[in-house]
Parts: structure tokens; sequence; C-alpha cells
């Protein structure tokens, strides 16, 4: 299996192991491109993950390395943090604080 389809298919897993998608969601190419939305509850997070997906599959390429799922998920955590600090500096709360 090539390393960027072994790459989706974690990045998939773990999404579902977060309850994000259904046990029975199956990922299509077009979809793990974002070239179509997902369909599921959770279509806007599931589409930015796609979208960081594949953002990190060309940066491991242009390194000429493999995309790792470990630095995927630190990647999205720091995303989330960078995104949740400048909503507070813009805002002055969180909005689950409200």
């Amino acid at each position: 299996m090539p390393p960027t389809s072994h790459f989706r298919n974690k990045v998939t897993e773990w999404l579902k192991n977060l309850n994000l998608l259904p046990r029975d969601y199956t990922l299509t190419n077009i979809t793990a491109l974002g070239l179509k939305s997902d369909i599921s509850q959770f279509v806007l997070l599931i589409n930015c993950g796609f979208l960081l997906a594949r953002y990190h599959i060309w940066f491991a390429k242009a390194r000429e390395d493999h995309p790792n799922l470990t630095h995927f998920i630190c990647t999205q955590k720091s995303q989330y943090e960078i995104e949740i600090n400048v909503e507070t500096q813009r805002n002055g709360y969180l909005l689950h604080d409200i």
C-alpha cells in the first residue's frame, strides 16, 4: 500500500475512534483530496481535517518524507490552539464560555 493511502486510512481510523465518523464510513479519494464535501454531521470539521491531511501529505512529499499520523495529530492540535487563541483575542472570550 502506498504511504499516502496508508496515511489516509490511519487518519480515517483516528477520526472513527474519536466518534467523528461512523464505523461504516468509507473514505473516497475525492473526499480525501478535498474535492467533494463530506456529508457526516461534523461536515466542516471533517472537511477541514482532510484538507489539513492533504497539506500534510504534500508537505511530507516536499521534504521527501512519508506522512506520519503522530506528526499530523500534533499539527492538528497546534492549529486548534492557534484558532482558539485568535478567537479569544478577537472576542475576549471563548464560545463555550457563553
